[in-house]
């Protein structure tokens, strides 16, 4: 990762010295992965070297982080904003851009005290108590599982993952012994699930990136699903997320084509620290779309059960 790339670009000499670098270690290491913090001049950072641009794989996707989640992180459910998600979401394929990485919070997010939410960690953005600690770890799967989900690349810090308060300035190490905690460890365990299934899902591979990842926003419910699709085999994942303090019983929601599909991860499982409620009313887990359509699309699918800030995980069969 190259911190404020801009800078560098900026000082006599920066945009050949970047060149030379990425060129050099793409010499030694063709498949290393290269980061630049860059907010603008999308295509020639990661254009080609060998076309004379400076040849590095992502930039930030800074659209879901400070035009969404900056914003709407501590809002209440009745006040977040689903156009600009959906925004942030389609932006990227409208630029034809589509090698972002997306992310809620990194160091920067987690150190810079701008305004809404940034400068500290998640669990201490998102103003729990002991009376919601709850929604506190709900918040933060269902915010950064659209970050994981959604895009080409993604980033976060294990602070996150462990639900650790506090800032940079007062509290910069990673406390791991906060595992020994259960629900630090019950996200970390979520997050680490989470993490399996996209690595092992081809869908969610940068080859099959799409421009129509966002598969319908529920504006009135605060609802979104995510579409994700193995080109080589036309299987599709979908996922389901809600940003809404409140469950749903029979929540449904568009997919066009029908199919069935079989639930892979879901936030409320109980070694998750969940209700287990959904697994509970269909211990199969197979779940079939047909009509009647909602949402645009021409069939639809009904899930039991949508937990407060539920993240669920489709995959076809």
């Amino acid at each position: 990762r190259f911190d404020n790339l801009e800078g560098i670009r900026g000082s006599a000499g920066g945009e050949e010295f970047l060149k030379d670098l990425a060129r050099e270690i793409r010499r030694y290491r063709p498949e290393a992965f290269l980061n630049p913090e860059t907010f603008q001049d999308h295509t020639p950072v990661q254009g080609r070297g060998d076309w004379g641009m400076i040849g590095m794989n992502v930039t930030n996707h800074t659209e879901l982080f400070y035009n969404w989640f900056q914003q709407n992180a501590q809002r209440k459910t009745e006040e977040i904003d689903m156009n600009i998600l959906r925004n942030a979401l389609r932006h990227p394929a409208w630029w034809g851009d589509l090698s972002h990485l997306s992310y809620i919070t990194t160091h920067d997010e987690a150190a810079n005290r701008a305004p809404g939410a940034s400068g500290a960690y998640v669990a201490t953005l998102l103003k729990g108590d002991d009376s919601s600690w709850g929604f506190v770890v709900g918040k933060t799967r269902a915010f950064s599982a659209i970050a994981m989900l959604s895009g080409s690349a993604y980033l976060d810090m294990p602070q996150m993952r462990l639900l650790q308060e506090g800032d940079f300035w007062n509290n910069p190490g990673v406390r791991w012994n906060l595992t020994e905690l259960a629900s630090q460890r019950q996200n970390r365990d979520f997050f680490s699930h989470l993490s399996w299934m996209i690595r092992d899902n081809p869908a969610f591979g940068f080859q099959n990136f799409h421009p129509n990842i966002e598969n319908h926003t529920d504006h009135n419910n605060k609802i979104l699903s995510l579409l994700r699709v193995n080109y080589r085999t036309g299987k599709r994942t979908i996922a389901l997320i809600s940003l809404n303090h409140q469950g749903f019983e029979n929540y449904r929601f568009g997919i066009q084509g029908g199919g069935r599909f079989r639930l892979i991860a879901n936030s409320d499982r109980g070694d998750f620290g969940g209700s287990n409620r959904l697994e509970n009313q269909n211990p199969g887990n197979e779940y079939g779309a047909s009509g009647p359509g909602e949402h645009g699309k021409s069939d639809s699918l009904t899930v039991p059960y949508l937990a407060p800030y539920g993240v669920l995980l489709f995959e076809e069969m």
